[in-house]
């Protein structure tokens, strides 16, 4: 039975997973599982980008592909997100930058945070607590588990109602201890209320350099105690002043992620659970429950039936008078998306908020329970609770996506996260009333690992598009250089490096499009980018003297859905690619194109358009593969009327198999392919 519930509580949370960050949920064929999984896990690879076949969001380097309409590289400028920011279950350690979800006290001028990156940039190797004030518009750091070497981190976090008190969980480095503190916003006096050293079981998933902490979602009550939960059964527990830790009688069960309020000011406590009570028998539905901080009154709200119900983050108001939760609707069909839903506290009123097909998520309740925010469809919006009246759209991003919604209790303000799909980037409060959202705390940071050649997975080379990974290089919009020369600076941006600025190609929040000099020395280059005069952190990387890379797409593959990478291969001079519906014949030339080819002759100013005439040859020849055969090479060098994008025309060899074959050239092996006859 035990095994049961851990095995209901993998779906739900797998389920979760793929509903939260759009990606679907593939069932494996017949035969060995391993047969099917390991290669889910090569595509969760950097440079294996298939969104359609495996969740992966929890890799630690993460996919995002963006589609820039580039005036240097044309469709070719795909890129994973270099240690993205990720999702607050995953701690990550090192590389990454997160921030934790925001909260708000209960008249919207206080805003704590969890981040592990400083205001100037700098990545620290653990996330630690912020506080912000909106009397002085200014950020500052409470805790400083960073500089004693990363043995702990700040994991989550609740903000007391006036804001004058952060409870947190500092998680030692693995998960399996947590610690519960309490610390003063204000005057930064820390104290220690316990230590949960019963571990748990760590998910199963790709994240070599992650933690999941077992202890999480402290949550103040009005008497001042703190509600936490742990990733085991009977996961609730009430820690006292004084030290002492008493468990509520609940078996198993979920907090609300994030800090947004689960306890009501009169003691009533709502959480998520298919088995509260005992182990169950068989498959048991998701409910919503209501228990008093007493371990009385344990009640089911929602009275789901069907095991094919789904309900996730239940929150409640401050009165106790209100519940909001996301789930399916109690639909028969676990596909059906997640919406909005709220019930009242003593089980009546269900209401379903929300009936758009993308998914609505992440309710926060204000105070009276009248309004909840939440998000849908990257924006954050907010809804009266007593239905009638349609929902009101707080933010209008269009390169960013926001999340982690938490409305103040007076339901002035609404705290939350932006960032590239699926990840954080920044933390932003917007007015309910009306008003431009504002930026919080954004700083401009370069990513550890965050600079790429332009094919998206080979080292950075002389000559070459790079594209840079990161945090707030520009506001929301995407420029794009219209022009040549590409200039050093564009909209208020630019790329140094080895302190050198270098022509800019496009610019998003997120993502930086630059040319390489040919004359940049291989070895330790730093790169830094300074967007309205905020300089980022420095991040000093290698480059290599040639990283020969061909570029691909994502096509849809001979079996209806599959997906495949189709090299940047056309029949010469059509535009026609070399797929499945077009193959290349044997001796047929193909002009392929990509990265990395290094220095030409004659060499080509950075930001310069290549020649037509004379053509500018690569100096080093890579070898081209098509198959397993080494295929002959006839033009070898930049594109002309381009920067920095490179073509190689070949001959395709004899002998070939028909179908489908990888075409490689030499720094890369990483699957692109062409169709032959």
């Amino acid at each position: 039975m035990v095994l049961r519930d851990v095995a209901n509580d993998y779906h739900n949370w797998v389920t979760s997973s793929a509903q939260k960050w759009d990606v679907e949920i593939v069932d494996p064929p017949e035969g060995r599982r391993d047969d099917f999984v390991e290669p889910c896990f090569r595509q969760a690879q950097p440079g294996n980008r298939d969104p359609t076949k495996c969740v992966h969001r929890w890799e630690n380097r993460g996919v995002m592909m963006l589609r820039p309409v580039s005036l240097v590289c044309a469709a070719f400028a795909f890129g994973p997100l270099a240690s993205p920011v990720l999702p607050q279950l995953a701690i990550p350690v090192g590389e990454s930058a997160p921030l934790l979800a925001p909260a708000i006290d209960r008249d919207g001028r206080i805003l704590a945070f969890g981040a592990a990156v400083n205001s100037d940039g700098t990545i620290r190797n653990v996330p630690d607590l912020w506080i912000w004030n909106a009397a002085n518009n200014a950020a500052r750091r409470l805790t400083n588990y960073a500089s004693t070497g990363g043995s702990y981190a700040v994991t989550s976090f609740a903000l007391s109602a006036d804001g004058s008190q952060v409870a947190y969980v500092a998680s030692a480095l693995g998960g399996q201890m947590g610690e519960i503190h309490v610390i003063g916003a204000a005057s930064g006096s820390d104290r220690l209320l316990a230590s949960d050293k019963q571990g748990c079981v760590q998910p199963m998933v790709v994240c070599p350099a992650c933690f999941f902490p077992c202890v999480h979602d402290p949550r103040f009550t009005a008497d001042g105690r703190i509600l936490y939960a742990t990733s085991r059964s009977q996961p609730f527990y009430l820690a006292s002043a004084d030290g002492t830790v008493t468990p509520l009688p609940v078996y198993s069960g979920y907090l609300a992620s994030g800090p947004r309020r689960v306890v009501s000011d009169n003691g009533l406590v709502v959480f998520v659970s298919s088995a509260p009570s005992s182990p169950t028998n068989a498959a048991a539905p998701l409910n919503v429950y209501l228990v008093n901080l007493d371990g009385s009154g344990l009640r089911n709200l929602t009275q789901f039936s069907s095991v094919n119900v789904y309900v996730q983050d239940a929150v409640i108001s401050a009165d106790g008078g209100m519940i909001a939760f996301a789930g399916n609707g109690g639909s028969t069909d676990a596909s059906a998306p997640l919406r909005i839903f709220t019930i009242k506290a003593d089980g009546t009123g269900l209401r379903q908020l929300t009936s758009e097909t993308d998914y609505a998520y992440n309710p926060s309740l204000s105070g009276d329970g009248s309004l909840v925010a939440f998000v849908q469809s990257g924006q954050i919006k907010v809804l009266p609770t007593g239905g009638g009246s349609p929902a009101s759209s707080l933010t209008s991003f269009r390169y960013s996506t926001a999340q982690d919604a938490f409305i103040s209790d007076d339901a002035s303000q609404v705290a939350f996260t932006i960032g590239p799909k699926g990840g954080r980037g920044a933390i932003y409060e917007a007015s309910v009333t009306g008003g431009a959202s504002h930026a919080v705390y954004a700083p401009v940071s370069l990513n550890s690992g965050g600079v790429l050649g332009v094919a998206g997975w080979e080292t950075p080379s002389p000559g070459s598009l790079i594209s840079l990974y990161g945090l707030n290089f520009s506001g929301d919009e995407a420029v794009v250089a219209s022009s040549f020369p590409l200039l050093a600076t564009l909209d208020n941006v630019s790329l140094l490096v080895n302190g050198e600025a270098v022509p800019v190609e496009a610019v998003t929040p997120w993502q930086i499009n630059a040319q390489l000099p040919q004359n940049t020395p291989p070895g330790s280059v730093t790169f830094q980018v300074v967007s309205n005069g905020v300089s980022s952190n420095a991040v000093t990387e290698q480059i290599l003297s040639s990283a020969a890379s061909v570029f691909g797409f994502p096509e849809q593959g001979a079996q209806a859905g599959t997906v495949y990478w189709q090299a940047a291969a056309f029949h010469a001079g059509t535009g026609t690619p070399a797929d499945l519906t077009h193959p290349a014949a044997a001796g047929e030339i193909l002009e392929t194109y990509g990265s990395g080819l290094g220095q030409t002759n004659p060499t080509v100013p950075a930001g310069e358009p290549s020649p037509a005439s004379p053509l500018a040859w690569a100096i080093v020849i890579p070898q081209v593969t098509i198959g397993s055969q080494p295929a002959q090479v006839a033009f070898v060098g930049l594109v002309p009327g381009l920067a920095g994008v490179y073509q190689i025309n070949v001959a395709v060899p004899d002998g070939l198999t028909p179908g489908q074959q990888s075409l490689n050239w030499t720094y890369d092996n990483r699957g692109a392919s062409i169709f032959v006859k």
